[in-house]
């Protein structure tokens, strides 16, 4: 190895910066038990640099291209780079090098010349489609002309956005996987995920006779199987059937041990041969969300599916949370949490083991939440959630008491909240001349009486009196009138209730928005600075006068009130 070129099997576990997505993960794989990969060698970003990106003609054009911003100016800068790429020699060193590679491996028969750029094939972004291969190459000055056309693809009018969307420009560098072709008497791709459900134990396989470039692109319909368990469950094929139901089972196999090797589901290429199955690429499936939870969230101990519901969407907010509201959150909270992307959710399974744990959660959910009450029972009724069992007579002597509303008491109400008052001056003042770490240290110590406070008996008790009221009233209203939800509609305008007061001091909002189409105008098409336009037109003042004060009194509590750190209202009024 030279720097110009490296062997596949010789490529470093931390060295997709010289050999870009493709061929690192090809390396890994290529050292995985049980996984083929055709040999070959990887000529480097160095290579690329040195004949590309580091010349003073290439570098000053890829500096206009930079800032063209007309489209027009992109295409026809783009065009010549690539033509200067495709004609420019490639330098001798570089020659040598890819010379020596092949002779190494057997200069005879075909190559695919593949381009593995450092920002494809990665966990944020796929880059799937943006760059050449040349497959059937044969001899060394064919495949010095793949190289160039690999070279040149970096700079197609497409790639050059792709880029430009991501803000990839500075991370950007080409390298070229050279690899033995494969001879398949089929190829195709694999999922070890369901990309469109998210179901992590579905293989979804798709495969044609041959080579599978006509199946990417698009010229040929596949042969596509779906395997669950090891049981293929679903096959549907346009002639004769492509794989055998062994072979799919096999594949699956091989996806789940490259799974499990690259710590991601995979969107894998693969050729089957006389000699087994080729793996020609594998890159982590982009458009999964992420399972919750450190261990993968896959099931519960003796295998059983966990059933993870969302905390921000219970709170009307779907927007991911900072990692100091996660922080904080998770601290305060009674029930464990497990994060994915930026979002809390809590595995109810535990709760759906018992058939009155399960008719309680469901009970909860269809009067706090409908929409999470119909995905848990659509999880039900597709069996993924195994049959409850009954409790048995006697709780166990660990097991936590739930709040008891009979033993709510209504004069407790003004206590709890006096106590609440008096712990937030407290906090207050402690707080006051402490700044940068002991600021946060005390903040985190608050967090035991933040819990004392949210989790008082009285107030489970008084809450838990509240939502079992108005159940037993609805459920009457409804026998005696057959209107559903009566009391909610009466308790909308209860006198101290926060949020009721919140929405009854929207109206008055209102009344002073209505009568001036101007501000409705304004506010429809509402941006962060909506209240500085609210100025220039008619109405607009007193309008702004009854917005404002709104936001100062109410302003905190908004969809994510859930999350401390994100900009309330008042901030951010457009929302």
């Amino acid at each position: 190895m030279d720097g110009h070129v490296v062997d596949l099997g010789r490529i470093a576990e931390d060295a997709r910066a010289l050999v870009g997505g493709k061929a690192a993960t090809l390396a890994v794989l290529s050292r995985t038990p049980g996984v083929r990969v055709p040999p070959g060698f990887c000529v480097t970003t160095r290579a690329w640099h040195d004949a590309v990106a580091g010349t003073p003609e290439m570098a000053g054009l890829a500096r206009t291209l930079d800032r063209a911003e007309d489209d027009a100016d992109v295409r026809d800068l783009s065009a010549r780079v690539r033509e200067a790429v495709t004609s420019a020699p490639v330098p001798e060193e570089v020659r040598a090098a890819v010379a020596a590679a092949l002779s190494r491996h057997g200069a005879g028969g075909a190559w695919a010349v593949r381009s593995s750029a450092t920002t494809e094939d990665g966990a944020g972004a796929s880059a799937a489609g943006q760059h050449d291969s040349v497959l059937g190459v044969v001899g060394p000055d064919a495949v010095l002309v793949a190289l160039r056309r690999c070279w040149a693809s970096a700079w197609t009018e497409r790639a050059v956005r792709y880029r430009r969307r991501r803000g990839d420009g500075a991370a950007f560098a080409m390298a070229v996987v050279v690899q033995r072709m494969a001879e398949p008497r089929a190829s195709g791709v694999l999922f070890t995920a369901d990309p469109v459900s998210g179901h992590r134990r579905t293989t979804r396989i798709e495969a044609v006779p041959g080579l599978g470039e006509d199946l990417v692109s698009g010229r040929a319909a596949p042969h596509e199987l779906v395997v669950r368990d090891d049981r293929v469950v679903r096959a549907t094929a346009p002639g004769a059937p492509v794989l055998s139901p062994a072979e799919a089972r096999a594949l699956a196999a091989l996806g789940r041990r490259i799974e499990e090797r690259l710590g991601a589901p995979q969107d894998v290429e693969w050729c089957l041969e006389d000699a087994g199955v080729a793996i020609v690429q594998s890159r982590p499936i982009t458009t999964l969300f992420p399972i919750p939870g450190a261990d993968g969230g896959r099931a519960e101990p003796g295998g059983a599916p966990r059933v993870l519901v969302s905390v921000g969407h219970g709170q009307m907010m779907t927007d991911p949370m900072r990692p100091l509201g996660l922080s904080l959150y998770r601290r305060t909270a009674l029930p464990r949490m497990h994060e994915a992307a930026g979002r809390l959710f809590v595995d109810v399974a535990p709760r759906l083991r018992t058939r009155a744990g399960r008719e309680a959660l469901l009970t909860t959910f269809a009067s706090s939440d409908p929409q999470t009450a119909d995905a848990v029972r659509a999880a039900i009724a597709s069996g993924a959630v195994p049959p409850p069992i009954d409790e048995p007579t006697t709780a166990r002597p660990d097991a936590p008491a739930g709040p008891d509303p009979g033993a709510a008491d209504p004069a407790d109400v003004p206590d709890l909240v006096a106590e609440t008052e008096a712990s937030l001056g407290a906090l207050r003042r402690d707080l006051a001349d402490r700044t940068g770490a002991d600021l946060v240290e005390a903040i985190a110590a608050d967090v035991a009486e933040l819990r004392r406070l949210l989790f008082d008996p009285r107030s489970s008790a008084i809450i838990a009196a509240g939502f079992a009221a108005t159940a037993r009233l609805n459920a009457l209203v409804l026998g005696w009138l057959g209107e559903p939800g009566a009391v909610d509609a009466v308790v909308r305008s209860a006198p101290g209730n926060v949020t009721s007061e919140m929405g009854l001091a929207l109206l008055d909002v209102a009344d002073a928005v209505r009568p001036h189409p101007e501000v409705v105008r304004v506010l429809e098409g509402a941006g962060d600075d909506v209240l500085e336009r609210l100025a220039g037109v008619e109405g607009g003042r007193e309008a702004r006068e009854a917005i404002v004060g709104w936001l100062a009194r109410w302003g905190a509590r908004c969809p994510g009130e859930i999350d401390v750190t994100r900009p309330r209202w008042r901030d951010r009024p457009a929302a």
